[in-house]
């Protein structure tokens, strides 16, 4: 009741009739809006501005570019950095007038160059600075005008229809981080540090050359970088150009005039003179001329030296190794022990010097400190010095204890029919070995010592062969076509290595100095019961060559005959005629005679004897053993067989076989004026059938032809197997000188 009374009283038709009021304006007004949204519903209200700049009418694409163009003009606005010249109490004046200059960001780097009382003003933009625009956000907000809620839609309509101009704000920030950096880059570009002097020794190849070269000491400037970040800060949004004001603080040069003048008088002083450093040892002594030291001193900066001290003279050390540089190794030396020098018969105590080895670092500070002397430039040189163990001193006390002595020889007397063994003083002390060892008692330090193999090298072998006897092996000997063998007999050998000790042990007694001879019983290789079973008991092969009586050649054919008779080759082992041989010389025998050399035939020592390799060869080819090497002869002689036939020299060839048969072979010789024959005993085990092939392209000389021969043999052995060989050899032609 009372609610429905309520409803129909005054207020309450009062209150219909408000509701009704503003039903009726909200819908008056939003009829007038799209009344006047009808008319530029697809541009920007007119007379709507942003950052100064109109953009009524404009659609919304060409809206946002122009927003965006009015934002990269903001952005590229100029920012002026003006460097005044700052307090220059703590600094000497600069001799340069003050001046001023405008630089770009890329020319900062010449902001070191300016002196204290130059103005520098540096030009750059806002985007540099840090300063940020969001054209996006302002081009929104402009667009908004009209069409954001009803009323203040209806009004900005109104307001664009009265002609009142809406501005619109452009959104600017600063970004804190680039605005720091760039700040705090900027600062260090128009800032440079402070200088102390610089003194350089120049060093040169003559000393009178060796100068001194000064840089002066440079004050510094500071341009604080909190001041250029809190008037961006402050300036940034303003319009127009931005100008910042700050000075440089001056700090002063980091050395003074008496810092350098100290400097300058170290560096005259050291390049003055020479400088020695005396080695102790008997090492090189280290001299230091003025263009070494000039080398390795140099003025270095202490910042926390007093004043007058803080561009002291430092020396390097790797400067002053590369300046020593070979001469290093004469400087730093091995302590050489004491020796005892044993020579021509005679002792001498050598050697007992000091070592040394350098300190490097504490040689380039003591030419540093001694270079600052005004006289006396010179001090020991630093380092370590080595000491030898064995001293000269301490070696004659330890000869004297030991009584060797060589100045007089020694004998070690024979026992058997052999000679005695002297040794001289010279061989003595070719022979002795001393050693020292400085932790013994005084009378056993010294230890003399012999070697038996250089006992045998001081040792003439014929001095030798007279004290001993040498073994006699069995002896095969041939007698009406039958072999007979001969029992060996024991000889003697030298006891070299006892020999040698027992020399040495009288070598420290007084003369006459005299002990036995160390021998030792030698049995021959062979007894008699292994001789008579290798089974030589016929003659297998035997060959014969003619000789012309009275030729001077016949002397070395019938000479290597003998040094070849009654050569034993066992089973398994190769018999080379030059080594049965030996050397063709004149003490040996030899005379002259025809050897071929480069297609010629010339005279020579133990030339002809290369009938005795033809006659020796064959005998092999004809044993039925295998011929290791042999070689024909260049030119054809025709008292040789065609191809089987050798010649033999000296340096290159050689006639070898190897006794492939199960028994020995006792190679014998026999010669006369007109012949010489080689025959091989043992137990035929082969047979051998040979052939030779007609001469082939003949080339015909006009003292000798030259042509081609084939030719071989064929060895059947007990077994039945055989084994067919063929050689093939070329004859060169010989003409007429």
């Amino acid at each position: 009741m009372d609610l429905r009374r309520r409803l129909r009283g005054p207020a309450a038709t009062r209150g219909i009739i408000a509701v009704g009021a503003v039903l009726l304006a909200h819908g008056l007004a939003a009829g007038s809006l799209v009344f006047l949204q009808t008319s530029n519903s697809e541009v920007v209200l007119p007379g709507t501005v942003v950052a100064g700049v109109a953009v009524g009418g404009l659609e919304r694409a060409p809206l946002h570019a122009e927003v965006d163009r009015r934002a990269e003009e903001l952005l590229n606005e100029e920012v002026r950095v003006s460097v005044t010249p700052g307090t220059e109490t703590d600094a000497a004046p600069s001799a340069r007038d003050g001046s001023s200059a405008v630089v770009g960001a890329a020319q900062l780097a010449r902001a070191d160059e300016l002196t204290e009382s130059d103005e520098l003003t540096v030009i750059t933009d806002r985007r540099a600075i840090g300063m940020t625009v969001d054209a996006a956000a302002a081009a929104d907000d402009a667009w908004s005008l009209g069409r954001r809620g009803l009323w203040r839609a209806l009004l900005d309509q109104l307001r664009a229809r009265t002609g009142t101009p809406r501005e619109v704000a452009l959104p600017r920030d600063l970004d804190p981080d680039r605005t720091e950096r760039w700040a705090t880059s900027t600062a260090a570009v128009l800032s440079h540090e402070a200088q102390p002097a610089e003194v350089e020794l120049i060093a040169v190849s003559s000393p009178d050359d060796t100068r001194i070269e000064v840089t002066p000491a440079r004050s510094g400037a500071r341009v604080p970088a909190e001041q250029l970040r809190s008037e961006a800060e402050a300036g940034y949004a303003v319009p127009g150009p931005l100008e910042i004001h700050t000075s440089r603080q001056v700090v002063a040069a980091p050395t003074t005039d008496t810092d350098l003048d100290a400097a300058v008088d170290a560096a005259e002083l050291a390049r003055s003179g020479a400088v020695t450093l005396r080695n102790p040892s008997p090492g090189a002594d280290v001299e230091l001329s003025p263009t070494d030291l000039a080398a390795i001193l140099t003025v270095g900066f202490a910042p926390d030296a007093p004043e007058g001290e803080r561009l002291p003279l430092t020396a390097d050390p790797e400067a002053l190794l590369d300046q020593l540089g070979d001469a290093l190794e004469a400087i730093s030396i091995d302590a050489e022990e004491a020796r005892i020098e044993l020579q021509d018969g005679t002792l001498e105590v050598v050697g007992g010097s000091l070592g040394f080895v350098m300190d490097l670092q504490s040689t380039a500070d003591l030419a540093r400190t001694t270079s600052q002397r005004t006289s006396a430039r010179e001090a020991p040189l630093p380092g370590t010095v080595l000491t030898p163990d064995a001293t000269r001193g301490e070696l004659r006390w330890a000869l004297m204890a030991s009584g060797l002595d060589v100045t007089a020889g020694i004998v070690l007397e024979n026992d058997t029919e052999g000679d005695d063994l002297e040794l001289s003083p010279d061989q003595l002390t070719e022979l002795l070995e001393v050693t020292f060892d400085p932790d013994a008692p005084v009378d056993e330090a010294l230890t003399v010592a012999a070697d038996g193999d250089r006992l045998l090298e001081l040792l003439d072998e014929d001095v030798l062969a007279a004290i001993v006897a040498a073994p006699i092996e069995p002896r095969f000997q041939v007698a009406d076509g039958e072999v007979s063998i001969t029992e060996g007999v024991p000889g003697t050998s030298l006891d070299a290595e006892l020999a040698a000790r027992r020399l040495a042990e009288l070598a420290t007694d007084p003369a006459p100095r005299a002990g036995t001879l160390p021998l030792r019983p030698e049995n021959p290789e062979l007894t008699l019961e292994e001789a008579q079973e290798l089974g030589i008991e016929e003659e297998v092969s035997s060959f014969t060559t003619s000789m012309v009586a009275g030729q001077a050649r016949n002397r070395n054919i019938r000479q290597a005959a003998d040094y070849l008779d009654g050569s034993l080759v066992l089973p398994g082992e190769r018999l080379s005629l030059n080594q049965a041989i030996g050397r063709r010389t004149t003490a040996r025998g030899f005379g002259e005679g025809g050897f071929i050399r480069d297609g010629e035939i010339v005279e020579v020592v133990g030339g002809g004897v290369s009938q005795m390799a033809t006659t020796f060869m064959n005998a092999a080819w004809f044993a039925g053993v295998e011929l290791v090497e042999f070689q024909p002869h260049s030119l054809y002689f025709a008292q040789y067989p065609v191809g089987r036939e050798s010649t033999m020299s000296g340096n290159t060839l050689d006639v070898v076989f190897e006794n492939d048969s199960p028994y020995g072979i006792l190679v014998t010789t026999d010669h006369s004026d007109t012949h010489v024959t080689v025959s091989f005993w043992s137990t035929e085990w082969a047979e051998v059938d040979t052939w030779t092939g007609q001469p082939t392209n003949r080339v015909p000389g006009q003292l000798r032809d030259g042509f081609d021969v084939n030719f071989g043999r064929t060895i059947t052995y007990p077994d039945g197997t055989s084994t067919d060989e063929s050689y093939f050899h070329r004859y060169r032609p010989e003409n007429a000188p």
